[in-house]
């Protein structure tokens, strides 16, 4: 991941799988993201873009607005059952 700094945007992205690693779409998926102040984003599912179908790939584009340690949380219902989670560091933006 390339330098990331406060008003970016960030794509944040997962590729479900079943227990033999093979792509599959779950039934639901949803994702928070924490700002290091610790505010959690719930991503509303109709943000969340799922390209093309059986795939298991899934995807937010965000703007990030604070520097410091973030922290994404996807999660699935139905198969696959999953929550993984994502950390990436925001710089501030730098004073030219």
């Amino acid at each position: 991941m390339n330098r990331i700094d406060v008003g970016d945007m960030v794509r944040i992205h997962i590729t479900f799988r079943d227990l033999d690693g093979q792509p599959q779409d779950p039934s639901s998926v949803s994702l928070t993201l924490y700002r290091p102040s610790g505010t959690a984003v719930h991503v509303p599912s109709s943000q969340i873009l799922h390209p093309e179908p059986g795939s298991g790939y899934y995807y937010v584009d965000f703007q990030v607005d604070e520097p410091g340690w973030w922290r994404a949380v996807w999660s699935s219902q139905g198969s696959p059952t999953v929550v993984e989670q994502i950390h990436f560091y925001v710089f501030p933006v730098p004073i030219l």
